[in-house]
């Protein structure tokens, strides 16, 4: 990929933090690098089309149980939140697919678990999928095409993606974390920028203008199943927008070349010093 620059967003490396010339010692002391999450991509649609699309399938044979599937293929406005890449903060149009699926059933914390009060809290685990966000036209390098602008996956490692929202709210969110247990939770790749390993990446996708399908309700509601507290939400079309967030390196300050490179100064000094005094 000659002619393209791929910052590199890494976990926490060690910096020069202190250093000390006392009689005959160079003391140097580390610490490891300052590390801050933060949010270094995001999108929103180009259009007030509801293009994302939950569905809750009965699963075959089982009662009480469903399959929900989120997808969403979208034209969308694009931007990085970081320097380094080609773009620079200019908006990039973009084209979103996006795929997660979950068979873990939600629920609603006390005092409505059975998720029939208005703005009642639910939530619903495990859901492991995919997405990718390309670049209208690919950006050439020599001669190479780059176009993907960046994709990722999350797995179903507990406790995989989350879906939140409230009984009759028309909004709801679908966020992968990593965690220190499990820190391929959530994988990016990009053409554009390098990642190394890490547990801070996030990946929240945000559902608003939500419409529900399967009832005449217009808002977000679940499956009723008996009074019991094994919930599923009800099929429903949404705007989609999102942020995409990584830990970034805080590069060593120039101070602390310049600290190093005064100790070393003052080293090389006095070992000519004492050299001289042998003679």
């Amino acid at each position: 990929m000659s002619g393209t620059l791929l910052p590199e967003i890494s976990p926490p490396m060690i910096k020069l933090a202190g250093i000390v010339l006392s009689g005959f010692a160079l003391t140097v002391t580390v610490t490891p690098a300052q590390a801050a999450t933060l949010a270094f991509a995001s999108f929103t649609p180009t259009g007030p089309a509801q293009d994302f699309f939950l569905t809750s399938t009965p699963v075959p044979n089982k009662a009480n149980s469903f399959t929900v599937t989120i997808k969403g293929s979208a034209s969308i406005d694009f931007n990085y939140m970081i320097g380094g890449t080609p773009f620079a903060d200019a908006t990039q149009f973009a084209n979103l697919t996006f795929t997660a699926t979950s068979i873990v059933s939600g629920h609603c914390p006390t005092p409505t678990p059975n998720c029939l009060a208005n703005n009642a809290t639910f939530t619903e685990s495990g859901f492991s999928g995919s997405f990718s966000i390309t670049r209208d036209s690919p950006f050439v390098s020599g001669s190479v095409g780059l176009s993907n602008l960046l994709s990722g996956t999350f797995s179903l490692l507990s406790p995989g993606g989350q879906l939140t929202s409230s009984v009759g709210s028309s909004t709801a969110t679908l966020e992968a974390a990593g965690t220190s247990s499990n820190p391929n939770q959530v994988v990016f790749t990009s053409d554009f920028l390098v990642f190394a390993n890490g547990i801070d990446r996030d990946a929240t996708f945000n559902l608003s203008r939500l419409t529900g399908l399967a009832t005449a309700l217009s808002r977000f509601s679940v499956i009723t199943n008996n009074g019991t507290d094994n919930r599923f939400p009800n099929n429903f079309s949404a705007m989609g927008s999102g942020v995409f967030d990584d830990a970034i390196i805080e590069a060593p300050e120039p101070s602390t070349f310049a600290l190093l490179a005064g100790a070393l100064l003052g080293l090389g000094l006095w070992q000519r010093r004492r050299r001289l005094l042998r003679r």
